[in-house]
């Protein structure tokens, strides 16, 4: 069962990953300014405990 867990962390962490990478390219695409503002304002991964 500990296996499951951790595939379900990874999944998690990737899919963050992801999501990121989204935000990232789309932030090209649109305003970079209005973009910027936004990810100052959502908190970063780092202040997230795992």
């Amino acid at each position: 069962m500990p296996q499951m867990a951790t595939l379900n962390w990874m999944s998690l962490f990737i899919t963050i990953n992801l999501l990121i990478m989204i935000m990232k390219t789309t932030s090209i695409f649109f305003n970079k300014k209005y973009f910027t503002l936004m990810i100052i304002k959502t908190p970063s991964t780092k202040n997230w405990s795992w």
